[in-house]
């Protein structure tokens, strides 16, 4: 139970992480590594342009694009576009199209207006991996020169660009150096985290890394030497240099304002946290002082005496149902060892004359063993959990008094829940028997749960304020550590005090090791030198257990090295069921279709309520749904309106339901999603 516990919140603390790691990739199949702007302005007042971009494609991705906002009065026009992918420093030009497409063919590309914007599409290899693309294009008139300097005001990255880029860097080159540095003022706009730089008297570089979606970078230069762009017809005789510095300089004050507010923000998160921190971890010292005087005070209940083998039956009075309690208690839930449960305990119903067997080698193997109720038996005298078990055999075998392994499957198909009611009736009576018998403590248990959760509960708070610290208010981790490891320790401390005790009293831990005692004995009676030969009639009393503990087909090798009699079928006859084993693998196969019969019975259970319907007729929710539009592969679109209009024909031809028909425009909707379904579920 502790190590499930581990492992579901350690589960949960890394989807915590992926989920943080991903979130700014998860609407895209593709990401940007690095973009590279590379400027050079020309005398006639226009821009050449070069963007490089560096990106990660995982192999559905078919269509790259970026738009400009068309606006005269900041630019006329783009012009001389020309889209190459860069391999091993080789360029491969892309062929222009002059038709807008949504899903550009690969190694062609359009530049276009649509839709009011201007629009620089190309298709991509779908191959994954790392690409290289150089987009490479002119703006024409962007360069604004009035009196007293030039401007240039351009947006190289638009708030409406959708995919994270890792770092963004640029240059930009003047047509010819200004006379000093002085005279080439600079600003960038966008993200805090942006940054500009005159590298000399005619090249300026700027820097965002990372670049966030739903920001966008431009660039401001204010020129002093407006006679460089002698060419341009995008003049003003007017002067706009203070009205720039003077604009400029409010956003840079308002801009430095918030980094302020930033500075001091951090400033509180960092006093807080170590105020918090500290706080925090005095208090899980305190409880860790606590804890350790009680693990001192506390021993560790543990086996009187570690036992290799044991031959005896602990307690023959307890039920096949009652000692796998006790056998499987700490390693797994009793349901899950509900088929070694059955089956050994129509072995023992066997044993005690309820049932006998009938074999029929010309039938299948799922019906060659016939199982039949002996008449005139009592019930009531048998215990409470071989009762139930009894009672399923009854109904299974209704007025013939006899049934056979596919009969059985299809009862607990038929009838699930009542057969899951049944087994769990078996659960509860085990428990209780264990409690009657002393070995099983309730209160010793709610101990042992309380420790458990108390540990696990820490341990979920702890890594969801870590999560928030380091994601959201960005604390030092050295600071949270001061927290962290205390409360790891005490964590620790709440896992010692559970192993101290789990439930089982110190009667209980004993017999425990006695039936595991007794499984390795019976595993390993051939080899042992000093053993006592028991009559081979007491190996069925035995078997009931092995078949319980699963290690029936090792306990049957050693019957047949260390007993003769075993290949006598004379002698087998007269025992209850050793003919039946010996002669059919009745062992592993009643098992296996006790399981299969258990495991179509839970799911029966469960399959009208949980699970989703395709057509539209009621049940669990589906992934699908979403309303953004994303450029899918063309293939794929390509084959869902095929597959939509080939369901107009057939319904035209009366080969489908109206109902189909609209089906039809809700599956055509749900395949353009469902192609990329990744895209939407990058983070998982």
């Amino acid at each position: 139970m502790k190590k499930i516990c581990k492992i579901t919140l350690l589960f949960l603390f890394m989807t915590l992480v992926i989920s943080t790691v991903s979130q700014v990739n998860a609407a895209s199949n593709f990401e940007i590594e690095t973009m590279d702007f590379n400027a050079v302005l020309n005398e006639n007042g226009s821009m050449n342009v070069t963007e490089t971009w560096r990106v990660k494609i995982n192999g559905t991705t078919n269509t790259l694009f970026k738009t400009f906002e068309t606006d005269k009065t900041k630019y006329d026009n783009i012009t001389n576009v020309s889209v190459a992918e860069i391999t091993n420093g080789q360029s491969s030009k892309f062929l222009q199209s002059n038709y807008w497409k949504n899903h550009v063919d690969t190694d062609y590309f359009h530049a276009l207006n649509h839709q009011g914007d201007f629009e620089i599409a190309w298709g991509v290899n779908k191959s994954s991996g790392t690409h290289t693309y150089n987009v490479s294009y002119t703006v024409n008139n962007v360069i604004n020169v009035y009196s007293d300097c030039a401007e240039l005001y351009w947006q190289f990255i638009g708030d409406n660009f959708e995919t994270p880029i890792e770092n963004v860097t640029g240059t930009i080159y003047l047509p010819e150096s200004v006379e000093n540095i002085d005279d080439l003022r600079v600003w960038g706009h966008g993200q805090l985290n942006g940054e500009i730089q005159r590298e000399n008297t005619s090249t300026v570089k700027f820097n965002m890394s990372p670049y966030i979606t739903g920001t966008y970078l431009e660039i401001r230069l204010a020129i002093l030497k407006p006679e460089m762009f002698y060419e341009s017809n995008k003049t003003s005789n007017i002067l706009m240099l203070q009205d720039i510095i003077d604009e400029e300089t409010t956003w840079a004050n308002e801009a430095n304002a918030q980094r302020e507010r930033i500075k001091q923000r951090e400033n509180t998160i960092f006093w807080g946290s170590i105020l918090i921190c500290s706080i925090v971890a005095v208090t899980f010292i305190w409880l860790i002082i606590k804890n350790i005087k009680k693990i001192k005070e506390t021993p560790k209940m543990q086996p009187t005496q570690e036992l290799e083998y044991y031959r005896e039956i602990p307690n023959e009075d307890e039920t096949p149902s009652s000692v796998a309690f006790l056998y499987y208690y700490g390693k797994t839930n009793l349901s899950m060892v509900m088929p070694k449960i059955l089956s050994s305990t129509i072995l023992n119903l066997a044993l005690k004359k309820y049932i006998s067997f009938e074999i029929n080698k010309n039938l299948p193997k799922n019906e060659e063993v016939t199982i039949k109720l002996e008449p005139n038996k009592d019930k009531d005298e048998l215990k409470s959990g071989e009762r139930i078990i009894y009672q399923i055999l009854k109904e299974v075998a209704k007025e013939d008094n006899k049934f056979n392994m596919k009969e059985f499957e299809k009862y607990a198909k038929k009838n699930n829940r009542e057969f899951l009611s049944y087994l769990r009736s078996v659960e509860s009576i085990a428990k209780a028997e264990q409690e009657n018998e002393q070995n099983f403590d309730e209160k010793l248990k709610k101990q042992h749960d309380s420790w458990i959760n108390k540990g696990n509960s820490i341990l979920t708070v702890l890594v969801i304020l870590v999560f928030f610290a380091l994601g959201i208010f960005e604390t030092n981790f050295i600071i949270l550590s001061i927290a962290i490891i205390p409360a790891i320790v005490y964590i620790l401390t709440c896992y010692n005090m559970s192993g101290k005790a789990n439930g089982l009293t110190q009667k209980g831990l004993d017999e425990k090791e006695q039936w595991e005692g007794l499984k390795k004995y019976m595993e390993d009676f051939s080899l042992i030198k000093d053993r006592e030969v028991i009559e081979l009639v007491l190996w069925e009393k035995y078997l009931v257990y092995a078949t319980l503990f699963g290690n029936a087909e090792k306990v049957l090798k050693q019957l047949k090295v260390v007993y003769p009699e075993f290949l006598n079928d004379d002698y087998l006859m007269g025992t209850t069921y050793f003919y039946l084993i010996a002669h059919t693998d009745f062992n592993s196969s009643f098992v296996n279709s006790v399981n299969t019969a258990m495991q179509r019975a839970y799911q029966s259970s469960v399959s009208s309520s949980s699970y989703s319907s395709g057509g539209g007729f009621g049940g669990g929710f589906s992934g699908g749904g979403g309303g953004r539009r994303w450029r899918w592969p063309a293939e794929a679109v390509a084959k869902t309106k095929n597959r939509e209009k080939q369901r107009k024909n057939e319904f035209k031809k009366g080969k489908c339901s109206q109902n189909n028909q609209n089906y039809v425009y809700h599956d055509v909707n749900f395949g353009y999603f469902a192609i990329n379904l990744n895209i939407l579920f990058e983070i998982v």
